[in-house]
């Protein structure tokens, strides 16, 4: 169980937390209305959605992680949907807040976010190499980008991206206009990340906050599912 959860988290950092939620928080922030395409890039979502997100490498069709996905220009909630996972990351864009949950413990983390600044932000783009199977809320984000079609498949409107980095070719990425997201990725090397059974959504204020009743832990807590050590007391003269 301690390795599952372990894992669990390293997936939920590398989906969310090694660049796109500060990203996201700091360009949110600083972006503008005008509609999103090639020519204006925005890093923002365009309407209020929930999705399934998986995460499969498409050769040995394996499914890697699979995930209920609500997002808003509130925050974004991914709770983890896998085999028996029961971990869910929340970020709260207004409040700038991110916690990490075991909901079947009843546990919870939070990560400072203000902990790093904004003019890191600003820069990460081409200063870090991004991970693959995060959301994103610009095509090809942090990677040199070429916008090869325009095409409509099952009824929305998407660019087809062809992203590289040093030279080299390494995904393929639709972004759909309409919710202004990347809705699937292709790595060269079998590696499939894509959104599905999307659904437009109003979310109350509270989805983008850890429900009460759980008990705020430190990470080594988180990791353990161990309860507090209790103050020591001397035992009783006999």
């Amino acid at each position: 169980m301690k390795q599952a959860l372990t894992q669990a988290l390293c997936t939920l950092v590398t989906l969310f937390v090694t660049q796109p939620v500060f990203s996201a928080i700091t360009d949110m922030a600083d972006s503008s209305d005008a509609p999103i395409n090639a020519e204006t890039p925005q890093s923002k979502p365009l309407k209020s959605f929930s999705a399934v997100l998986r995460v499969t490498h498409e050769p040995s069709a394996t499914v890697l992680d699979e995930s209920r996905l609500l997002v808003s220009q509130a925050g974004i909630r991914i709770d983890q949907t896998i085999d028996s996972a029961a971990n869910s990351l929340i970020v709260n864009y207004q409040s700038d807040q991110l916690w990490f949950l075991d909901r079947a413990h009843r546990l919870v983390h939070e990560v400072p976010i203000k902990a790093v600044s904004t003019e890191t932000l600003k820069h990460s783009d081409t200063d870090v190499h991004p991970m693959f199977g995060f959301i994103q809320f610009q095509a090809c984000r942090g990677f040199k980008r070429d916008l090869e079609e325009h095409v409509v498949e099952n009824g929305r409107a998407l660019e087809r991206w062809t992203c590289a980095y040093g030279g080299r070719e390494l995904e393929q990425q639709w972004f759909s206009l309409e919710y202004g997201v990347v809705i699937r990725t292709e790595s060269y090397d079998g590696f499939v990340s894509e959104l599905g059974d999307i659904r437009h959504r109003d979310f109350v204020d509270t989805t983008f906050q850890p429900p009460s009743g759980y008990r705020s832990v430190s990470v080594l807590e988180l990791l353990n599912q161990a309860e507090p050590i209790g103050s020591y007391a001397e035992p009783p003269d006999l």
